[in-house]
């Protein structure tokens, strides 16, 4: 690619990267969320956190320069911006610079991707990790610098988050079996070298979990993917409901007769806040560190029982299908005042925007904050309508003379977006934003078939309606 082609594609992509940051600019100052503050605390501090990664506070550190949260969504944005452009292409490969900005403006105005990439949060890797594989998958040829940052993509977003890494692992199996179904059949003929793809992309998802641990050896934290992973497990047991069955058969038996959990086996918190978050029962209960031995017990028993195991796969399906319409934007981004967290590491790690952050939207400064009602509803209408010309232009998928590439991109994104429903509700329990940050894949996909499909589709409407 010549210099002119790199610079013309650089001025979209930053184009883009400033749209999207309009989010950022309506409130005021970068989005925040309840963990934003152990996320900048830990990054700036080098200490592991008891229940996420290290890895996107160190990014929040580096990206900011320790001097301004700015910097963070700019740069969010901007590999937003580039993650979607790039797909964009490889869909819709005349996709000109008026339909990129046009299509970023729109995705902008009505879906979530502005809320999650100017969020001082790692969601927004989520729906980039996605395209991204995809991108992996159907490009031919491409330059070096592109699957160098896509490769980094996918590692970031793995070492940000658990439920990421767990994602691109489902993601991975997925095509993995794909390939076994369909590697002796001319199904496979529209992917350019998929063996060694796939080989690349297991191989990039293989290192992130040895990758996290390491880190977190080097930062003191021991060489584990996670120091409060039975706290989180367990919690989702209670919330299940599974965690009362086995102390109700286990407690008088010598396997938990130390349980401290037994004596409050009749009181236990309704979810998974109550029992990790509010209130005081998790320390009441070891915290953190002294509830490891016990509650590895539980874990055991969980999955040495065949009906327990049955039970927790069960709920996990149920809760993902409960996750599923939970896609309003908005949740957790309320005011975060003084005594709270977010407040707390601006106020220290960035005293001179702390005017900024508390004159902000989501501060409610002078009564004006940040509402979401007449958005949401506009959200429903637009992923409603993107499902329903999905299924049209499936239904008529001859006429309009759609590829098989497209097709498997349509369904292998749809895989995706339930995966991310069944990840993210097996780790926890269905929250809004853990799908609404990938709902925005949908419309994108429908405007750029429509770009490609133009002429075929507009044929069969005006023929249906003569």
């Amino acid at each position: 690619m010549d210099m002119e082609k790199w610079s013309s594609r650089l001025l979209i992509i930053f184009s883009g990267a400033i749209l999207l940051q309009f989010i950022a600019f309506y409130n005021g100052f970068p989005l925040v969320y309840s963990d934003t503050g152990t996320y900048i605390y830990s990054g700036f501090d080098s200490f592991v956190p008891k229940d996420r990664p290290i890895f996107y506070g160190l990014l929040v550190k580096w990206f900011s320069l320790k001097k301004s949260l700015w910097g963070v969504v700019f740069i969010q944005n901007l590999l937003t911006s580039f993650v979607v452009f790039e797909f964009s292409k490889l869909i819709h490969s005349k996709l000109s610079a008026i339909q990129y900005i046009g299509i970023t403006f729109f995705l902008v105005c009505i879906t979530s991707i502005g809320w999650y990439s100017n969020q001082i949060m790692p969601d927004f890797f989520a729906p980039l990790l996605v395209l991204a594989v995809v991108w992996f998958l159907l490009v031919r040829k491409s330059h070096w610098l592109k699957k160098f940052l896509m490769a980094f993509v996918i590692l970031a977003a793995n070492l940000s988050h658990f439920a990421h890494l767990f994602l691109t692992s489902f993601l991975i199996i997925v095509i993995f079996l794909f390939y076994l179904l369909y590697k002796r059949k001319d199904s496979l003929v529209f992917f350019y070298e998929l063996k060694s793809k796939l080989f690349l992309l297991a191989t990039i998802t293989v290192f992130s979990w040895i990758l996290i641990p390491s880190i977190h050896s080097f930062y003191g934290g021991g060489l584990r993917l996670s120091k409060g992973s039975h706290v989180f497990l367990v919690a989702h047991l209670n919330e299940k409901g599974i965690l009362k069955e086995i102390l109700d058969i286990h407690c008088d038996t010598p396997t938990l007769e130390n349980c401290s959990l037994c004596k409050d086996k009749n009181e236990l918190p309704k979810d998974i806040d109550g029992f990790i978050w509010s209130g005081t029962f998790l320390e009441r209960h070891g915290g953190w560190d002294e509830s490891e031995e016990q509650f590895s017990k539980i874990i055991r028993l969980s999955l040495s029982s065949p009906h327990f195991l049955a039970s927790n796969i069960f709920y996990s399906f149920v809760y993902s299908f409960a996750q599923l319409p939970h896609i309003e934007i908005g949740e957790g981004l309320t005011a975060y005042n003084e005594h709270s967290a977010p407040y707390g590491q601006v106020a220290w790690r960035f005293p001179n925007e702390l005017n900024s952050y508390l004159n902000s939207k989501q501060n409610n400064y002078n009564g004006v904050n940040l509402t979401f009602d007449s958005l949401n509803i506009f959200h429903w209408i637009v992923q409603i309508n993107s499902i329903f010309l999905i299924l049209f232009i499936l239904a008529n998928k001859e006429r309009i003379k759609i590829t098989r590439q497209h097709i498997w991109l349509i369904y292998f994104l749809g895989i995706s977006i339930l995966g991310n429903a069944l990840v993210t509700a097996g780790l926890s329990a269905p929250y809004t934003r853990y799908q609404s940050r990938v709902m925005w894949i949908i419309p994108l996909l429908v405007l750029l078939l429509l770009f490609h499909y133009r002429k075929n589709i507009w044929k069969i409407v005006r023929t249906n309606t003569e």
